[in-house]
């Protein structure tokens, strides 16, 4: 991966990178995207049961009443709108 990837994938994820760590990410997602692919070349007829334990699922119920506990998490937020939290806007149009 070259350093002009490095530098666009960064601008996607709007972080700031030194020169040092452009060299750095650079090494390090290419052993990264080697691992995926390596990843990518198991077949997929093996059985990996072995391997990866079955998923474990809890019955489907009612945890707690609905709306139990509403206020409590309410109260928490900084700023609340009806029975909403409020959040700054955060996104932008990319545009520079």
């Amino acid at each position: 991966m070259d350093r002009e990837s490095v530098k666009n994938l960064a601008s996607l994820a709007r972080i700031e990178l030194t020169d040092k760590e452009e060299e750095k990410f650079a090494n390090e997602l290419v052993s990264v995207l080697s691992y995926v692919s390596q990843l990518q070349e198991v077949e997929s007829g093996e059985d990996s049961s072995e391997v990866v334990p079955p998923n474990r699922f809890r019955e489907d119920g009612e945890p707690h009443k609905s709306g139990e506990f509403t206020e409590d998490l309410l109260g928490e937020a900084p700023k609340r709108k009806d029975n909403f939290v409020s959040v700054k806007k955060i996104i932008e149009n990319g545009k520079s």
